[in-house]
């Protein structure tokens, strides 16, 4: 498997299907920052591809044959499980959109205890905007270049994301969008745009836990769909089925789920 820095369109639009997460779809066609390995440069069969906001890997594309799923099997054990292992990782967590080369690598891999789960995705179709309610405190802004370059208390907490999800500033203000919610100088929740292929935005959000329950959520979310509906942008939400107050904030906010999908998770 060979690593290389940046994604393109062609590369992307060889391997990505309608089942790809926009998270890894954006990396592979070279907008937002992570780790990708193919097969081969010129005309890739398969790819494995890693999001630091979806915190997984994503094997895209099919396998031609043994020879191509042993070398994928290959670079797994021996090089993959060994990067993971020595920045302190102890499971591998993974999909993969061909149902076919899904089924191999969990008979490989089933001596590991596969720990099995399920996210659900949403989608916002372009309705109208909504309204914002303020919320006394407390107050909400788009992230541009004279927010990024203001003195937060807490400013670690934006260029972190900023960084997991498009890997420089200058990247993120080309390409991506995000809002924050202030108290006072204190950064306490964002919503980002964590990718962008074909104008669909997956969504991160993280409120503090301290300033969780007090509707910043929601509202950060309506900033967010204001926007996409303005811009013609697609909002893409996802979240693990147990994750029950995610679900009802996605259907409270309007997205229509579209679909589930399986992940799996084992120690090295």
């Amino acid at each position: 498997m060979i690593k290389i820095e940046k994604g393109n369109m062609q590369i992307a639009e060889r391997l990505v299907t309608f089942e790809t997460c926009p998270s890894f779809s954006g990396i592979l066609c070279g907008n937002s920052a992570g780790k990708i390995w193919v097969d081969e440069i010129e005309n890739p069969h398969f790819a494995i591809v890693y999001s630091a906001p979806v915190g997984s890997f994503g094997v895209l594309g099919r396998v031609k044959n043994d020879i191509e799923y042993n070398l994928l099997v290959e670079f797994i054990q021996n090089e993959l499980f060994q990067q993971l292992k020595e920045s302190g990782e102890t499971d591998f967590e993974f999909s993969a959109d061909d149902l076919e080369l899904e089924q191999r690598l969990l008979k490989t891999f089933e001596k590991n205890k596969i720990v099995q789960d399920q996210e659900i995705y949403f989608v916002y179709e372009n309705k109208k905007p909504t309204i914002n309610i303020p919320i006394k405190n407390y107050s909400f802004r788009q992230v541009d270049k004279e927010c990024i370059e203001e003195d937060f208390k807490n400013k670690e907490f934006l260029m972190d994301k900023i960084f997991e999800s498009w890997g420089t500033a200058e990247s993120y203000l080309k390409m991506g969008v995000a809002f924050i919610a202030t108290n006072e100088n204190k950064i306490i929740g964002i919503i980002m745009g964590s990718s962008n292929y074909n104008d669909v935005l997956p969504i991160d959000i993280e409120i503090i836990e301290e300033y969780r329950q007090l509707g910043i959520a929601s509202e950060l979310t309506k900033y967010f769909l204001n926007y996409c509906f303005e811009q013609r942008k697609v909002a893409y939400w996802n979240c693990i089925t147990s994750n029950i107050a995610s679900q009802r904030l996605a259907e409270k906010a309007g997205f229509k789920c579209i679909g589930k999908n399986y992940y799996y998770y084992f120690s090295m």
